[in-house]
């Protein structure tokens, strides 16, 4: 006997308003919701032939934050 066991999420709200973002209906359906920031730069990308220990940095793109609510499905299948 072997038990299938699938876990998604079907309901994704913005914690703050409450407002529904989407009703994901399908297994395996994907939604971006919020974007990552851009890396910054390091002192790998200043060295130079005369500065090989730079102390420099270029900071990066703050990434956007946001709560989310997730309304999740279970769903379970048994087969023999």
């Amino acid at each position: 006997m072997l038990m299938l066991l699938s876990l998604w999420a079907q309901l994704l709200k913005n914690a703050d308003t409450g407002e529904i973002l989407a009703d994901l209906t399908e297994q395996d359906e994907r939604l971006v919701v919020a974007k990552g920031g851009r890396g910054g730069r390091g002192n790998a990308a200043f060295v130079t032939p005369t500065s090989v220990l730079p102390v420099n940095l270029k900071r990066g793109i703050k990434a956007k934050q946001s709560g989310l609510l997730l309304n999740l499905s279970l769903s379970l299948t048994w087969v023999s």
